[in-house]
């Protein structure tokens, strides 16, 4: 990234453009997200141990599947 900056090209410009349009495009999801929120808040502590464990362990093998396996990242 910073050889980008050195020689002048506008790479630091596209990154912060790519953001922006993502965070506009998570907004309109964030409101669908509060129900489960609120239920998650009211569940028991062994519900959201096995929940945040199973969470964790799909987001692992995701991850080493795009790392290792996956011809194209996202």
């Amino acid at each position: 990234m910073y050889k980008h900056l050195i020689l002048g090209r506008d790479t630091l410009v596209v990154h912060v453009a790519a953001a922006i349009v993502l965070g506009s495009l998570l907004l309109p999801a964030f409101p669908l997200l509060l129900p489960l929120a609120l239920h998650l808040a009211r569940s028991r502590l062994r519900t959201l141990v096995v929940l945040l464990t199973a969470l964790a362990g799909v987001s692992f093998f995701y991850g080493t599947y795009l790392l290792t396996v996956s011809r194209r990242a996202l």
